[in-house]
């Protein structure tokens, strides 16, 4: 009786390497409509301490961030997939098709810009819905600190595949702050020229009258 139970517990537990990939696939998808942007890392050996270092680092950069070690084959398809879903007005994409037969169909129609990066043991750092630039420069920063077991190859930002110099040059676009910054100083440089004309123009009027009048 006792092996009886056992033997079903046991069956219920065990999943086919087929199932668990669907079940992974899945999650991938949902990842991805979650976390459209996301950064692509090479990493080596990286133990178990540094890899929470390194997650506390990235996330003090983007805190909704997710740093996640991938299937490189799974992951590359289920890109795919994303990419090829129909999006709602919201962007999002119908999970349930995410294993569908049609769906796979039409994946493999789909040519990603990245998919020469998916080489060697990946993982990505998932930036949530929105990117920031300050955020991908903060976060490359901490990158440079594991340089020797974490290595960024590329990414996906506002749908887009970059490589590592394309990622570089997004971190250097200057913060919304910054772009404001500098174009209220624009607007305002020449009405600060108009008013010291103004000022001078007052002056020179001023000592005009006062000449006349001695």
């Amino acid at each position: 009786m006792k092996c009886s139970m056992v033997a079903r517990a046991a069956l219920k537990s065990f999943k086919s390497p087929e199932l668990r990939k669907s079940v992974l696939h899945s999650q991938y998808v949902a990842l991805l409509q979650e976390s459209p942007n996301f950064l692509l890392l090479q990493h080596n050996n990286l133990l178990p301490s540094e890899s929470r270092n390194l997650r506390n680092e990235l996330k003090s950069h983007a805190p909704n961030g997710n740093l996640k070690i991938i299937s490189n084959s799974i992951f590359r398809h289920a890109l795919h997939v994303y990419d090829s879903l129909p999006k709602g007005a919201d962007g999002s994409v119908d999970l349930s098709k995410a294993n569908d037969i049609s769906s796979n169909k039409n994946a493999n129609r789909v040519k990603l810009d990245i998919d020469d990066l998916f080489v060697g043991p990946l993982a990505i750092f998932a930036l949530g819905p929105d990117v920031a630039p300050e955020s991908i420069r903060g976060c490359l920063s901490a990158l440079k600190r594991f340089q020797n077991k974490m290595v960024l190859l590329g990414g996906r930002l506002e749908s887009e595949g970059m490589d590592f110099f394309q990622v570089e040059s997004i971190s250097k676009i200057p913060s919304h702050k910054g772009l404001q910054a500098s174009l209220l100083s624009l607007l305002s440089h020449p009405s600060q020229q108009l008013k010291q004309l103004l000022d001078m123009a007052r002056g020179n009027v001023a000592y005009t009258l006062e000449r006349r009048e001695d």
